[in-house]
């Protein structure tokens, strides 16, 4: 309240204060409407000016604008369509924040892109652009290429994309196809193609590819100027015209006209005209002042022709042409006479002349009485005859009047399945007929939906990718006649004509499943395992006509599984399995030859690891023992053989079950030689006897023998073997023990004599333990006195050596 002032205040208003509002003061009162409206929505701009922005096709294009109304609704249009979300196009709101996502962008989706929130809008210009352009093979490279004059000049050039123009430059200067160039496009090649060349077309040729660009340097070598078709001698009648015509090589080249000797300049009686490669001269009004010889000449070549003037005769028409009338399919019959009776007459229909031996116009002559008969008149023939008679002319009329064209084969209704052509077909009564077709009243005209045909007097009409819309009555007509049929269009039922099939393939193969429907232009979908395939580098998805393709690369173990194509109410399953591929040997056995007693490894490596293997030997499956080992490495295969014989000998093969790799081994017999002989032994009765024998080999097999008798170890005869060395030990040495002892190894043999001596008087007891080489041997003895008082033991020492006797 202020002095005579009242005032109401709202503050911070909403929506729910609009209304009336009423100040009474008891005897009067004033109303007033208050209407309250959110605030309009606006787009927080960073720039004035659209902003622009630039993409290469498959990339993902994002556009994004914020509003100062976080509850604000946005719509995006593109060139003033509006934006419809599907598999790639994607809305997305976050607070403020519009945004609008295009996934593997097109060259298509260029253009500009409005988001409109009904008080406020702005623009974003978009571009997607193809990947640079690549000229294939020679690009940045210069090309010498030759031609002479008046050939094609042909330059073309490959690119890495087909859907991309080129511009064709000649020194700077760009080229635009013409009669004389031609400039062509046929999927990655391009090529520019310069016909009639002239020496003024050398020069360098570009092609350029924007991000690339190919030159060519082109020379044109000039052709000396002859003519190709020569002047030919020509008779003329006196005040008649005659042309005088020949043919350069070239179309550029200057001429001069002579008559006998003498140069014929333009006039109005002397016509001279350069048309192309031709070169003419035109004699009007010819006298016999005219006669002569004419020649042409360039400066390489020349050509005479000689002109003759004669005198015309009189020709005349005794009887004219008459005009005729005649029915549709009749024939008709002109005739006049012409004098003199050996004079030359054409005809000539439709400003046409008649040619000789044609069947539909027949010419005859009778003396002065020349003829022609038009056979099985038609409506097109209406129109004038014509009878020339060397320059005197006679002319005529042809009319014909048309005949009733009625239906001899009417239509009939035509059952179709929806998306498949329909075709309606009617005969008539005449072959030159014309017929009307209509659909419900309305007539239809030839386009790529209605194909019109005619094919002698049947006439059609095909439905092109029928819909449900093209029901209705359809309708032929003739001037004369009609006939009407109905097409009926049923739902399309689609099956599957070729089912998929299962599949089995090696692992990081690629493998194609296809399925054939019934109908083209289905759109399917591809399940693998219970979810649905979308496009990407390892799985491309593509549709010829009926058949859907499914192409899966680069598999794995893990994509066995099943896949399915589904479309409408059809759908087609299979399976595929991965499995590894098959194993090979990456290294193979190979031949041994090794001697006898040698230790060996055979070994081979697979193309993976996980494989289980079996050995054997000459067909006989190997078992480890304590001579054969059998393990594994990783990817080898491991055998290995200790101290072979020659019965190892044999094929020995590592069998993986897909593959094989066998190797033979030769285990051959040592020569063996003696290195150190037996020496002869004489020893007392009850002592040791030592013999050794020394081999050149080591782990020989060999055998010892006593007056021919083999001597086998028991506890008074000890043998031994130590690398190459042989020993035999014979404990307590008795008188039937002497004689020959023989070591035999193979072929080699030794041999030497053991002597046995008689018991001494005294007793003596003397204990030899055995010792070997290197070991410390006591011998112990006891008898009477200093050596034979009883009681008394001595005892010797001596570091027994190879080959000792410990006897005393």
């Amino acid at each position: 309240m202020e002095g005579t002032f009242r005032s109401l205040q709202v503050l911070e208003a909403q929506v729910t204060d609009s209304g009336e509002y009423l100040c009474d003061v008891q005897s009067d009162s004033i109303v007033f409407r208050v209407h309250v409206e959110e605030p309009p929505v606006k787009i927080v701009r960073q720039n004035k000016d659209p902003a622009e922005y630039k993409y290469l096709t498959s990339e993902d294009i994002t556009l994004q604008c914020e509003l100062s109304w976080p509850d604000g609704i946005a719509k995006w249009y593109k060139d003033r369509a509006k934006v419809v979300e599907n598999e790639r196009i994607s809305m997305g709101r976050e607070g403020t924040f519009r945004s609008l996502q295009i996934l593997d962008a097109r060259t298509t989706d260029s253009g500009e892109y409005l988001c409109d929130v009904q008080s406020d809008s702005i623009v974003f210009r978009v571009r997607v652009e193809d990947p640079p352009v690549m000229i294939v093979g020679s690009s940045h490279i210069s090309e010498d290429r030759s031609f002479i004059e008046s050939e094609t000049i042909a330059m073309t050039c490959k690119l890495s994309h087909p859907d991309v123009q080129v511009r064709w430059y000649k020194d700077g200067i760009e080229l635009r196809p013409s009669d004389k160039i031609r400039i062509e496009s046929r999927g990655l090649i391009r090529e520019l193609m310069i016909f009639d060349s002239e020496p003024s077309d050398s020069g360098q040729y570009v092609c350029d590819a924007d991000s690339d660009k190919l030159t060519f340097k082109v020379t044109v070598t000039e052709l000396p100027l002859i003519f190709v078709l020569k002047l030919e001698d020509v008779c003329v009648q006196r005040d008649g015209s005659i042309t005088l015509w020949c043919e350069l090589n070239k179309v550029k080249g200057d001429v001069m006209w002579l008559k006998n000797g003498k140069e014929v300049r333009p006039s109005r009686k002397h016509v001279i005209r350069a048309e192309g490669r031709l070169r003419s001269l035109t004699l009007c009004k010819a006298t016999l002042d005219d006669e002569g010889e004419y020649s042409c000449e360039s400066k390489d070549d020349r050509t005479v022709g000689r002109v003759s003037v004669r005198v015309p005769r009189v020709v005349e028409f005794i009887s004219d042409l008459r005009s005729i009338t005649v029915l549709e399919g009749d024939d008709a019959k002109f005739k006049c006479m012409v004098s003199p009776e050996d004079v030359r007459l054409s005809w000539q229909v439709h400003g046409s002349e008649v040619p000789p031996g044609s069947t539909k116009y027949v010419t005859s002559r009778n003396g002065l009485c020349h003829m022609l008969l038009i056979q099985d008149c038609q409506l097109s023939d209406i129109g004038q005859v014509i009878a020339e008679a060397e320059g005197i002319v006679s002319t005529a009329n042809l009319q014909v009047q048309e005949t009733q064209v009625v239906f001899t084969r009417k239509l009939v209704s035509v059952v179709t399945e929806e998306r498949q052509d329909a075709t309606f077909e009617v005969e008539v009564s005449n072959e030159s007929a014309e017929v009307q077709w209509m659909k419900q009243g309305v007539v239809i005209q030839s386009s790529p939906k209605f194909i019109l045909q005619q094919d002698g007097r049947t006439r059609r009409l095909i439905v092109c990718d029928t819909v449900f819309s093209d029901r209705g009555n359809y309708r032929c007509e003739t001037l004369h006649d009609r006939t009407q049929a109905k097409l009926i269009i049923e739902p399309r039922r689609i099956s599957v004509r070729k089912p998929l099939e299962d599949m089995e393939i090696f692992e990081k193969e690629a493998v194609t499943f296809q399925v054939e429907l019934s109908h083209v232009d289905v759109d399917g979908m591809w399940i693998k395992d219970g979810i649905r395939v979308k496009p990407n580098n390892n799985r491309r998805i593509s549709c010829t006509g009926k058949v859907h393709s499914l192409t899966l690369s680069a598999l794995t173990l893990e994509d066995s599984g099943t896949v399915t194509f589904q479309a409408d109410n059809v759908r087609s399953t299979s399976r595929i399995t991965v499995r590894e591929p098959p194993v090979t040997f990456l290294k193979e056995l190979k031949d041994l030859r090794v001697p006898e007693t040698t230790a060996i490894t055979l070994e081979c490596e697979l193309s993976r690891p996980n494989v289980e293997v079996i050995w054997y030997k000459d067909d006989l499956e190997m078992k480890p023992n304590k001579n054969v080992r059998i393990y594994s490495m990783g990817r080898k295969r491991i055998a290995q053989l200790g101290k072979c014989g020659v019965q190892d000998s044999g094929t020995y093969s590592c069998d993986a079950g897909e593959c094989k790799t066998s190797g033979k081994l030769e285990v051959f017999e040592q020569e063996i030689q003696i290195v150190k002989e037996l020496e002869d032994q004489e020893v007392r009765e009850n002592n040791n006897a030592v013999f050794v024998c020394e081999v050149s080999h080591a782990e020989v097999k060999s055998e010892w023998l006593q007056n021919g008798n083999r001597i086998k170890s028991n506890s008074n005869v000890k043998i031994r073997q130590e690398g190459t060395k042989h020993f035999l030990l014979i404990y307590k040495v008795r008188a039937e023990d002497a004689g020959e002892i023989r070591f035999r190894a193979k072929n080699a043999e030794s041999a030497a004599r053991l002597d046995v001596n008689g018991i001494l008087v005294a007793s003596f007891q003397f204990t030899f333990p055995f010792a070997l080489k290197g070991e410390s041997l006591s011998s112990v003895c006891t008898g009477p006195g200093t050596l034979h008082q009883e009681g008394n033991t001595h005892q010797f020492k001596r570091i027994v050596q190879s080959g000792d006797r410990a006897y005393n």
